[in-house]
């Protein structure tokens, strides 16, 4: 989270709207918070201690938080803290703090979750960063806690039918993406690496989004919404200097609007990873 692949912390009223239709898009796709096991072991506990990293807005935490016993507590960190809403306005049992995966937490966090919740670290992590990412979480973990991670990859960004405004644009996150050292096959090996990690009973489910994209206006697809978080984000940090402007984003995410306005849907296959401490 603090390595300089991150390309979408910017034009922050947009980039807070695209992660509010980003978090409701894809609970309508998991139809849930949490994977059964995961809700399982929460339930059997009196006063559970969930940690959200990459919280953002805190808009998962928020959301979980009265489905959960008053007795429990929600800690979210994030690198990113300009997110965080007013302290006031968070439930009592929520707390946003400032916290990087790739350094120490504070020694009272080393085991004390019973679930240490991950989301949307695609466009943050390099490709040697994700096992690290993987084993430091995993200490976070009380005996028989549960890491969930939830993430989407490049290598299922799609559209159907073809929309070559939107290839254009996967075409070019490919290439900057091995620029930067991501992971183009992420987040598929998330399952081996939690084993790696020493985590048990690992599963995952995929989620592919087609259909719900295709129900969903144009102004609330995130494919659409990342795509132009993305390219200015790029352009801003000065990795597309000179080949594309300000003006070049507007036209080619206007046309890639145009072609879902038409019928085209786009899909980014979701990902639930999950494993447990013993």
């Amino acid at each position: 989270m603090s390595t300089p692949v991150y390309n979408l912390n910017h034009h922050w009223d947009e980039e807070i709207r695209r992660l509010r239709i980003q978090h409701n898009f894809f609970r309508s796709v998991t139809g849930g918070d949490l994977p059964d096991p995961v809700w399982e072991h929460i339930k059997q506990l009196k006063a559970p201690k969930i940690a959200d990293i990459g919280a953002g807005t805190g808009i998962w935490a928020t959301e979980l938080a009265p489905k959960l016993p008053d007795t429990s507590v929600i800690d979210g960190y994030d690198i990113d803290v300009i997110k965080f809403p007013d302290a006031k306005t968070l439930p009592g049992n929520v707390t946003l703090q400032f916290g990087d995966l790739f350094k120490p937490f504070p020694p009272e966090a080393v085991g004390k979750y019973d679930v240490v919740h991950v989301r949307f670290l695609v466009f943050a992590l390099k490709k040697d960063e994700w096992i690290v990412a993987v084993k430091n979480l995993s200490k976070l973990l009380a005996p028989g806690g549960f890491l969930f991670w939830e993430e989407t990859g490049q290598y299922s960004w799609a559209s159907s039918p073809w929309s070559e405004p939107y290839y254009q644009w996967v075409k070019l996150e490919s290439e900057v993406g091995i620029q930067l050292g991501r992971d183009p096959l992420a987040p598929t090996k998330l399952p081996s690496q939690f084993k790696e990690a020493g985590l048990l009973d690992v599963a995952e489910r995929v989620f592919p989004t087609l259909h719900h994209s295709s129900t969903r206006p144009a102004d609330e697809q995130p494919g659409l919404l990342i795509m132009a978080q993305s390219i200015a984000g790029l352009i801003e940090n000065g990795t597309l200097k000179g080949r594309y402007t300000e003006e070049d984003v507007r036209k080619l995410v206007d046309a890639a609007r145009v072609d879902v306005e038409k019928g085209a849907a786009i899909n980014a296959n979701f990902h639930w990873t999950w494993g447990r401490r013993q």
